[in-house]
């Protein structure tokens, strides 16, 4: 993203506990269950909690439950950062669930060659929407919520704008992830 090293402040994993303190301390007032829901989503990131609070705050709790608030900021961010709506390669990657997606296999499905692809994805993980928790080449989709939002509006969106899910779905490694993920999506 061309910014220098020095001028980057990285902000490690926290505990649930912490995450949940950092909640209170913004003045979050939830029940248990929205309150776990909030730390679920803020996946131990701090900025994301902050952030997640602050849409809390305005009043957009709903929306904050539900993944939306979420979801319209970091595709307006990832917009900023990257310079191209990368819902589609968000939703696909969705697709795999806890189990992520091939970044090779996603490339090749899309006609991207590797070095596109590992760019893109690249600049997504810095960006903080993917991780690379299964290790090698897969890239998770994190919060859980953000999977459901993106799955639900790019393949379960009217009929006459939705994708067929069932194309990109021979892509995912686990296929109990991948169900697990279309029935979340498609109950919203």
């Amino acid at each position: 993203m061309n910014v220098p090293e020095a001028r980057i402040l990285k902000l490690e994993p926290l505990p649930r506990r912490q995450i949940q303190q950092i909640f209170e301390e913004l003045g979050v007032k939830a029940s248990v269950e929205d309150l776990r829901e909030l730390v679920d989503q803020a996946s131990n990131k701090p900025g994301l909690a902050s952030t997640l609070a602050a849409f809390w705050l305005e009043g957009d709790w709903l929306s904050v439950l539900r993944g939306e608030a979420l979801a319209r900021d970091t595709l307006r961010s990832v917009r900023r950062l990257v310079g191209r709506d990368e819902t589609l390669l968000l939703a696909i990657v969705s697709l795999g669930g806890q189990c992520g997606m091939s970044v090779q296999q996603v490339g090749e499905r899309l006609g991207f060659n590797i070095l596109e692809i590992s760019e893109r994805l690249a600049s997504l993980t810095a960006a903080g929407v993917l991780s690379d928790e299964q290790g090698g080449d897969h890239l998770v989709v994190q919060p859980r919520a953000l999977r459901s939002v993106l799955l639900a509006s790019v393949f379960f969106a009217q009929p006459s704008v939705r994708l067929k899910y069932r194309e990109y779905l021979e892509l995912a490694p686990g296929y109990d992830c991948a169900v697990n993920e279309i029935v979340t999506a498609a109950a919203r």
